[in-house]
């Protein structure tokens, strides 16, 4: 990951939009998972297009534009490494994906 933008979940109001685009966030020392899944689930939207009613929450432009091809992956709970970042049990990462990928790489 050659740049990401650490955050906590208080950092983010619940009524304001992050565009990701094809970006990847980490949330550091949280224990909410829930929240920050809230926010993404909001942003994807109820038709899943990545443009949620209210324009609030986690959403990305990038999968928007090409549906079906790329989306925003959640990760949590995990202590591991993720392109040379450490991720500890407190820290959820927001990461762009292209579909089908996680397989192809053994994620």
């Amino acid at each position: 990951m050659q740049g990401h933008l650490p955050l906590t979940p208080s950092t983010i109001s619940t009524t304001a939009l992050l565009d990701l685009s094809d970006n990847d966030v980490v949330f550091k020392d949280t224990s909410d998972v829930s929240a920050i899944r809230d926010m993404v689930q909001r942003g994807f939207g109820p038709t899943h297009n990545w443009q949620g009613p209210g324009l609030s929450g986690i959403t990305s432009s990038t999968p928007a534009l090409t549906p079906g091809r790329t989306a925003i992956g959640l990760i949590a709970e995990n202590n591991t490494h993720v392109d040379g970042q450490e991720f500890t049990f407190t820290s959820v990462l927001l990461k762009f994906a292209i579909l089908g990928m996680s397989k192809k790489r053994g994620v």
